[in-house]
């Protein structure tokens, strides 16, 4: 009887880990895609704004 409750314990342990792990992958998951967009935007208005020739302080 014991050795049941201790595979049960073990058990439960793992699939709170487990369970823990996959909510901590969907939420960082739509963060990946919030990154990933204003990467792209701030790509594009670098694109879309080139420097300037010359630089100094104007």
């Amino acid at each position: 009887m014991k050795l049941t409750k201790d595979i049960l314990v073990i058990l439960f342990a793992l699939i709170g880990v487990v369970s823990i792990a996959y909510g901590a992958y969907l939420a960082w998951e739509p963060l990946g895609f919030i990154i990933g967009g204003l990467m792209l935007t701030g790509l594009a208005i670098t694109i879309d704004d080139p420097f300037q020739k010359g630089g100094g302080n104007r």
